[in-house]
């Protein structure tokens, strides 16, 4: 029997000692957290201004795009 298995029996019988508003205070407390964790933030795309500008600083570029697309030309 693994450690989890034993943890969540003595949970089970620690929850079924609760009087029952303790329990339905406990269920939502649990679902609160776990909705926490699993639900992701929604982003903004204006959160990803300004990420790598570093890379371009120094790099025209009106000269970038005239490089690429003398690539794609060949």
């Amino acid at each position: 029997m693994g450690n989890s298995v034993k943890v969540y029996g003595r949970l089970l019988v620690m929850f079924q000692q609760l009087e029952v508003e303790e329990q339905l205070h406990l269920l939502e407390d649990l679902v609160a957290m776990v909705k926490g964790r699993t639900l992701r933030k929604k982003h903004d795309i204006l959160e990803l201004k300004g990420l790598g500008k570093e890379l371009w600083g120094n790099i025209d570029a009106q000269e970038y795009l005239d490089s690429e697309r003398n690539a794609w030309s060949g």
